[in-house]
């Protein structure tokens, strides 16, 4: 019966925020079931990892819903510890060297770029792809400070080349996923996240995000 729960939860991750927050005003939760959904995530070890917000916040919901509707905090965390996100979402693909390759191929828009670059510190993001009319200036102000370098991709990477130089964020164009894998690693710290968090469609130089992704994994493991 948990595991319903947090297969309904799974659903709620991949709605949008203003779903999410809708979906938890709805049921009204006690300050206590809030309390302890999010220890219960904390627990759990989900954003042990920092993990990604959609994630969390998803799932978040989806304890405070079981909760309420009568499962046990124990049988609630044993839910989310099975619980694993499909690939390309926020995938770790190597941890290496003290280098962690983030695969969130998936976020194929300004916001939800933001929701990646928001759960690391110390990051070369490769960003870049296919803009469908979307303004990359919203994301700005979440670089000084938190982004090493910027490496794009794609049709769209000089238009987030240009927003990283608008607030001093040092940025490479790159053009191609297979460069800007192999230029990460020379430019990853130990610390550092190498994260995939393209901001745009793939149709430009790929199928789609999946084969993105994969090809992002690929080269990764190249590296060794």
């Amino acid at each position: 019966m948990p595991h319903s729960y947090i297969t309904d939860g799974a659903e709620i991750y991949r709605q949008s925020f203003a779903t999410i927050r809708a979906e938890a005003a709805l049921t009204r939760f006690t300050l206590e079931e809030e309390i302890v959904a999010v220890r219960m995530i904390h627990a759990a070890g989900m954003v042990g990892l920092e993990e990604h917000i959609r994630f969390s916040e998803g799932m978040a919901v989806a304890a405070r819903a079981a909760l309420a509707a009568g499962a046990s905090v124990e049988d609630v965390r044993d839910a989310l510890q099975a619980f694993e996100p499909g690939p390309h979402r926020l995938e770790l693909v190597a941890d290496r060297d003290g280098v962690r390759w983030i695969n969130d191929s998936k976020a194929t828009n300004p916001h939800a770029a933001l929701a990646a670059l928001r759960s690391f510190e110390d990051i070369v993001w490769i960003a870049g792809g296919l803009n469908k009319g979307l303004d990359f200036a919203t994301l700005a102000d979440d670089l000084p400070g938190r982004v090493r370098t910027v490496l794009t991709i794609g049709a769209c990477g000089p238009e987030l080349a240009a927003v990283a130089r608008t607030v001093g964020v040092a940025v490479e164009e790159v053009g191609q996923l297979d460069a800007a894998v192999r230029r990460a690693a020379e430019i990853a710290v130990p610390g550092s996240t190498v994260l995939l968090a393209p901001a745009a469609a793939s149709m430009d130089q790929f199928r789609n995000y999946a084969e993105r992704g994969d090809v992002f994994r690929r080269e990764v493991e190249a590296l060794r």
